[in-house]
């Protein structure tokens, strides 16, 4: 009775636990699981606004500027600076997205065509004039036109650390270019920070509510055991008195085992005497073995082997008598004075 009240103490507590540690993982994964999806929601929405406005800086430019943007005195300062200016209004009627511009390749080194700025790099003339090479260009921009198709990457560079997408074009004259839209990189931490954070609150409401119903458990469970170990102690009581009573009982029934085994042990003696001499098996087989083990001290399996009229004559019986222990090794004798009644039998009607 104590074993299993305490089975069933501490089986609350496992199932407990188990309730505990199942909430803590589900909530941890799913905290994982969602910041994941949310990631890649928010990637998916960046991608989309990168690649919708590299395309509208593509429209804004028109073929026409790309057909003559192939060398470096096909565009003049001012139509440069014009196209500055104005690359860098149409960036800052769009939210995030810090720079748009366009590049050509030329004998395998990436030259600016076009480019917007900050305020505070236009104030400081610190711009990326048409033509300029950009020698940190990274050997997936060098591979866009190659390839032939839309590549997203994220790099850092003097700029800063953004998330860019590189799209090749072509005119219709066929003249081939690429268009690059940035957003800064910690503009996207910022959002899966603030998720992070929110996730963390929650969890943290989470561990609050299971500390205190934890407390409240322990709290019932400390009574509960107490009651256990008052039983305990009665039981103990009562255990201790009937045990010497069991003693004696013990001892009776070792004699009364004793004495069985002992005449099952000289039953098997007896069985034994009944199996056959394994050296009459030479003289009929030229490879031969017996390996008799009884399941039980004796049982109900045996073998048998008889000459008959002469040495060219013999009987050999494997039998599976019903029964094990003692009642097998009663039919195996039954079989044995069987077997003695075929072989006289035969031994007299050739």
């Amino acid at each position: 009775m104590i074993e299993k009240l305490l089975k069933n103490y501490y089986k609350k507590i496992a199932i407990v636990v188990a309730i505990v540690t199942l909430l803590l993982v589900s909530s941890v994964l799913n905290l994982y699981l969602n910041y994941n999806d949310d990631k890649k929601s928010l990637y998916l929405n960046i991608d989309k606004i990168l690649q919708t406005t590299a395309n509208d800086t593509k429209l804004y430019l028109g073929d026409d500027f790309f057909n003559r943007a192939i060398d470096k005195d096909s565009i003049s300062e001012n139509e440069d600076m014009k196209n500055i200016i104005n690359l860098s209004k149409f960036t800052n009627k769009i939210n995030n997205v810090e720079y748009v511009y366009t590049m050509t390749q030329k004998d395998g080194v990436i030259y600016f065509t076009s480019s917007s700025a900050t305020q505070e790099e236009i104030e400081d003339k610190d711009l990326s004039y048409y033509f300029d090479s950009y020698d940190e260009a990274t050997p997936l921009l060098k591979n866009v036109l190659k390839n032939n198709k839309v590549v997203y990457e994220e790099a850092t560079d003097k700029w800063g650390t953004f998330r860019t997408v590189f799209i090749p074009y072509t005119t219709k004259k066929g003249t081939k270019y690429i268009v690059g839209a940035d957003i800064k990189i910690d503009f996207i931490q910022q959002q899966l920070n603030r998720y992070i954070i929110n996730s963390i609150k929650a969890l943290g409401v989470l561990v609050i509510i299971l500390t205190i119903l934890i407390f409240f458990f322990i709290k019932i469970s400390k009574r509960e055991l107490e009651e256990i170990s008052n039983l305990k102690e009665t039981l103990e009581l009562e255990i201790k008195e009937r045990t010497e009573d069991l003693n004696i009982a013990k001892k009776e029934i070792e004699a009364t085992h004793k004495h069985t085994r002992e005449s099952i042990e000289y039953a098997s003696m007896i069985q034994g005497a009944l199996l056959p001499d394994e050296q009459l098996l030479d003289n009929y087989f030229k490879d031969n073995f017996v390996h008799w083990i009884p399941k039980d001290t004796v049982g109900g399996d045996i073998w048998l082997f008889s000459e008959l009229r002469d040495k060219n004559e013999c009987l050999l019986f494997f039998i599976d008598c019903t029964g094990h222990g003692v009642p097998g090794a009663f039919v195996t004798m039954i079989v044995k004075a069987v077997e003695r009644e075929i072989i006289t039998n035969l031994k007299k009607h050739p």
